[in-house]
């Protein structure tokens, strides 16, 4: 009865992660730190968003996310107030493609992506003002 149980329950997860795409444990809806460096960036999945946090002037956070041929949109939501920060995006090579400095608490960068392409969103203070109690919100969708 229990190897019964256990055959269902492996079936019924990786039925699940055929439909829906994806490891339900491969996602964390929070930063790792540190993710200071692209060789640091912490991976995030389109469709799906974490919280991070600039806690000193000179942390930047990065995170990879991989192209899909689609047009993608990575945005920086809920950051904390009175600060104003920046979001980056560039491809391997380091080269930016986009970048959003407004000061708004939510920002969107329109990006259409080569498929089976490697991106990096770095986000950062503008102005040096930051909030170490205080999470923000990336989001990378279609």
């Amino acid at each position: 009865m229990k190897r019964k149980i256990t055959k269902v329950l492996l079936i019924t997860f990786l039925l699940s992660n055929l439909i829906f795409g994806s490891f339900a444990f491969a996602y964390s809806t929070e930063e790792s730190d540190p993710n200071d460096s692209l060789a640091q960036a912490d991976q995030i999945g389109i469709n799906r968003w974490m919280e991070g946090k600039i806690s000193a002037r000179e942390d930047v956070d990065c995170y990879k996310f991989s192209g899909n041929g689609q047009k993608l949109t990575i945005g920086v939501h809920n950051t904390p107030p009175g600060t104003t920060y920046g979001l980056v995006i560039m491809d391997k090579n380091q080269n930016i493609i986009a970048r959003s400095d407004n000061n708004s608490m939510s920002q969107w960068i329109y990006l259409d992506s080569d498929w089976y392409t490697d991106y990096y969103a770095v986000v950062y203070s503008t102005d040096g003002i930051v909030s170490p109690y205080y999470t923000y919100t990336i989001s990378v969708g279609n």
